[in-house]
């Protein structure tokens, strides 16, 4: 029986979140059954997210046994003493499970290390968590993230890279993550973006495979509405209006002119005779919806709110039209055949606009600058005018691009552990 680790597991913070984690987890199910899979978790054992993701695991019917991480440092629920003495406690983890002090006493290391020294092969979750930017592009970030990988080199276990996106690698740290990147089997990504960057830079030496979020993988389709289309569009709307990574809100100046046209466009559709639902899959859609609800009650707009998949992939299904700021809102809209617009900040990385250009629809992708109220209504009246010919593009090529993505790293890695 072969071995698999994976980092990090995410939480369930959000549908995007579960949904890497259910793409490549079903994959696994599918095609490694027999294989013992242990998946390691970015939180801490003693934190509720462990406890919620088990039974959002169990619900599904996998049964890969799921390890706290070796990261206690938790800033935004700490004291001050707890956090010190969290980042006391996972110093001497790291510098233990680098150093390999558990080859002298097994009291020292952590239980990823251990995980990980016992897999025939590591592989590293799918998503954009690898990039230098001016929010994240500091030395224990990168640490932290790479920690499972470096783990893997000291110990000689071979490890991967899932699709990701990868960005703005330059900087200070360029020779760490390089040197990472360059120990992997292979890498593959999951927009064509990051594939284009990757492949034009001359210090990656690793494989690169072109592919898609492995959330496509993950989610399931259902049937599309029959609503009575003299009652109008239904058009979904997921705003986001924070930064890489939600790790705060955007400042006003920057975000004042896309939030008008964005809020000008929804009350356009709206005197067009359509409907328009703003969806909540995210603690910072909530946020903005609370802080705009008098607008969006005088509209009549609806609010959905779900951070289940299926719950969000079901509702995406019976919707005309999808506008999002977010790529798993996306993603779930795209399996179900949805015409999506995406609209991006360059600060976010080429995640939105690269997966458009992977599926052949990079007309319907406009950056932050681009945005405007007249640019979204020409591009809805296309979209809908087109949605048979747009759907048929989608899921075509959805499925061309899962299908190779999931029959090369199935190959790939019984290459590893064969």
């Amino acid at each position: 029986m072969s071995s698999i680790s994976l980092a990090w597991g995410y939480g369930c913070r959000n549908a995007g979140d579960m949904a890497i984690n259910y793409g490549f987890l079903d994959f696994l199910d599918q095609s490694f059954r027999d294989s013992k899979i242990e998946i390691i978790s970015r939180y801490a054992p003693n934190q509720p997210e462990i406890r919620e993701t088990r039974d959002r695991l169990a619900e599904r019917g996998y049964e890969f046994d799921l390890l706290g991480g070796p990261i206690h440092y938790n800033p935004k629920n700490q004291s001050r003493v707890e956090k010190i003495s969290a980042l006391s406690g996972d110093s001497l983890r790291y510098t233990s499970d680098i150093l390999r002090l558990d080859d002298i006493d097994d009291r020292f290391g952590s239980e990823m290390a251990s995980s990980i020294q016992d897999s025939e092969l590591l592989l590293f979750n799918g998503g954009n968590l690898i990039h230098h930017s001016p929010h994240r592009g500091f030395l224990p970030y990168v640490l932290a993230i790479m920690y499972p990988l470096v783990v893997a080199r000291r110990n000689k276990t071979p490890y991967a890279l899932l699709p990701q996106t990868i960005f703005n690698l330059e900087g200070p740290y360029e020779p760490i993550l390089t040197s990472v990147l360059n120990g992997a089997e292979f890498i593959w990504t999951r927009d064509d973006r990051t594939y284009e960057y990757l492949k034009q830079k001359a210090s990656i030496s690793t494989p690169v495979h072109r592919g898609l979020d492995i959330g496509f993988v993950g989610c399931r389709q259902y049937e599309k509405s029959s609503e009575d289309s003299a009652k109008g569009n239904h058009i979904a709307v997921v705003p986001r209006f924070s930064e890489l990574g939600d790790t705060g809100n955007i400042q006003n100046t920057d975000l004042s002119s896309v939030e008008t046209s964005l809020k000008r466009y929804i009350q356009t559709v709206v005197d067009d005779g359509d409907s328009v639902s703003i969806v909540v899959q995210t603690n910072s859609e909530k946020e903005w919806v609370n802080n705009n609800m008098s607008f969006l009650q005088s509209t009549g707009v609806d609010i959905f709110e779900s951070f289940d998949q299926d719950e969000l992939c079901s509702f995406y299904a019976k919707c005309d039209l999808l506008v999002t700021m977010r790529l798993h809102a996306g993603i779930f809209g795209l399996t179900q055949g949805t015409p999506t617009i995406g609209v991006y900040r360059e600060e976010w990385g080429p995640k939105i606009p690269g997966t458009w250009e992977a599926l052949d629809i990079s007309a319907y992708a406009k950056s932050w600058d681009e945005i405007s109220v007249n640019t979204l209504h020409d591009l809805t009246l296309s979209a809908l005018e087109q949605r048979n010919v747009l759907r048929k593009r989608i899921l075509e090529n959805i499925d061309e691009r899962t299908t190779e993505m999931t029959n090369k790293l199935e190959h790939s890695m019984r290459e590893v552990l064969d």
